[in-house]
Order: structure tokens, then C-alpha cells, then sequence
């Protein structure tokens, strides 16, 4: 989704903060060219799976992937290039409420799927791969309508000229985030390499509860920031200080209480199979409360 992006969520919220654009012809313009990148995947697989599939496990993949988990995989990438755009417009417009929806209450949903279709139905893999699809279309689903109902600001529709100036103004972004990417999840090509997939398996079904209660403190942060960055307020290294503080010792809990059960709690939702990452979890926990401070 990175490599997918172009950097169009940064520059598509610039251009509506300076009401360029409408944000239908921002989401349209963007979607377009996610459409025709999204049929270049899509004719790589049909022709190429087993090639990509080699390039990504570096064997041969038989027995290990399935090409039915590369396709639900590619299937996620819609949803999270449209929410990538649609969650920034929302922090900067201060919708909160949507946001928190779609961010807690999508990951609450995907869990809730993925303790059904693997713990009760035992549909391993493909049913947790299933489960991030049903999230995603969850998610979207709220996007949409909030778009239908009351954000839109016109019908979506592709505008060449918007398209041009959002990869121009986000190409820097995108430079960036790519570099960012690469050091923020050089662990997992770190364990891809020095391990085996199975690994990365275990540390992304931890990695899964980490998100969860980042995005507490990232959902309440945002209208601080908002204060903050208002020049008539002359408290604001005060408010600043005093938010950090309030947010670690908040957080303090959840974080002590879910690394004492996670031991338990991930093989309950995810099987037995993935007892260590309940090992994972408990030692990436305290880093919750580091991330609060700068997020």
C-alpha cells in the first residue's frame, strides 16, 4: 500500500485545506490511478503468481503459500489506499467520531471475525485473511456513507489537473515515506530473512493488539494537536505536558493487563498455533507507552 500510494493521502488533504479541490474530485482522481495500478497487480498474478510468490518467500512457495492468500491479501489494498485519503481529511476536519469508528472499531471487528472463522470454524490462514477482508470492507462501508452523507463536497469524478498537482505536491512524501517504511518494518524483513515466514506470522498476530492500543491515544491526540497549534493559546507547552503525562498513566493500565494475559489471549483468538506471539506481545508492550509521548 506504501509502494501504491504515491504520497496522494498528504497531498489530497493539503488541497482540501486550501479548498483547490473538492474532496469528491480528490477521492475520484486518486482512485483512478489506484484502479490502473490495481490492474497491473492483478494481471501480474494471473500470469505471474508463482514467480511472485518466490520473489516474496524465496522459494518455491509449494506448501508454504497459497495463491488464494495472495489474492485475498491484493483484495485488502483498496480499502486501505481509499482510507489512507479519507482518514487524514477526517483528522483535519475534526470529525473524530468517524474516525474512531473506523480505526478502533475496524479492528475490533476484524478480531471478532478472526476468533470465528479460525477458532470456530477452523479456517486457518484463509479465514484470517478473510477476516482483514471483511474488516476492510467494514471500514470502507463507513468511509462511503460518511462520503455519500456529508463529506463529499461533490459527485467523485477524475480530474487530470488534480491528479497531476496531488503527485507532484505528495512525491516528496512519498520518497519518505518509503524510506520510513523500510526502517519502521525492517524488523519483519529481519525476521523474513533470518527466520522464516512463519515468524513473521507470529510477530504480525502481535503486531495486530500493538495497533489496537496505539490507535487509543492517536484517536484523542489529534484535537490536542488542534489546541496546540493555535497561536492565541499561550499554554500550550502547559497543555502539551500535561496531556503526555495524562496519556501514559492512562495508558499505563490497558498496557500492564494485556501484557500479563496476551500469553492467553492470542491463542484464544488466533489457535494454539500462534502461542509464541503471545511471547511477542508482551515484550513490545511497554513501547506503547513510548509511542504516546510522540505520536
Amino acid at each position: 500500500s506504501v509502494l501504491s500510494s504515491f504520497g496522494l493521502q498528504s497531498s489530497a488533504t493539503y488541497l482540501h485545506k486550501q479548498q483547490k479541490y473538492s474532496i469528491g474530485t480528490l477521492i475520484g482522481s486518486a482512485s483512478m490511478l489506484w484502479f490502473v495500478i490495481a490492474c497491473i497487480l492483478v494481471m501480474l498474478l494471473i500470469f505471474k503468481s508463482e514467480s511472485l510468490i518466490q520473489i516474496i518467500t524465496g522459494e518455491d512457495g509449494n506448501g508454504v503459500i497459497q495463491p488464494i492468500w495472495v489474492w485475498l491479501t491484493l483484495a485488502t489494498l483498496p480499502g486501505i489506499l481509499l482510507l489512507s485519503i479519507v482518514q487524514t481529511i477526517l483528522i483535519v476536519d475534526n470529525q473524530m467520531r468517524i474516525y474512531t469508528i473506523i480505526n478502533i472499531g475496524g479492528q475490533l471487528g476484524g478480531l471478532t471475525w478472526t476468533w470465528i472463522l479460525v477458532i470456530v470454524l477452523h479456517w486457518g490462514v484463509t479465514g484470517a485473511l478473510l477476516a482483514n477482508v471483511g474488516m476492510q470492507c467494514f471500514v470502507t462501508a463507513i468511509a462511503l456513507y460518511w462520503l455519500v452523507s456529508c463529506g463529499a463536497q461533490g459527485r467523485a469524478h477524475f480530474s487530470r489537473a488534480a491528479l497531476t498537482q496531488m503527485i507532484r505536491i505528495g512525491y516528496g512524501t512519498y520518497i519518505t515515506s518509503i524510506v520510513a517504511n523500510i526502517f519502521k518494518r525492517g524488523e519483519v524483513l529481519l525476521l523474513a530473512f533470518l527466520l522464516d515466514i512463519r515468524a513473521v506470522g507470529y510477530y504480525g498476530a502481535a503486531l495486530v493488539f500493538y495497533e489496537l492500543l496505539i490507535d487509543i491515544p492517536r484517536t484523542v491526540v489529534w484535537p490536542i494537536v488542534g489546541r496546540l497549534a493555535d497561536p492565541s493559546n499561550s499554554n500550550q507547552i502547559q497543555e502539551a505536558s500535561r496531556s503526555i503525562r495524562l496519556q501514559m498513566f492512562i495508558m499505563a493500565g490497558p498496557v500492564i493487563v494485556l501484557a500479563l494475559i496476551s500469553p492467553f489471549l492470542i491463542p484464544y483468538i488466533y489457535g494454539q498455533v500462534f502461542a509464541p506471539a503471545g511471547i511477542f506481545l508482551t515484550w513490545i508492550m511497554p513501547g506503547v507507552l513510548f509511542r504516546t509521548v510522540h505520536l
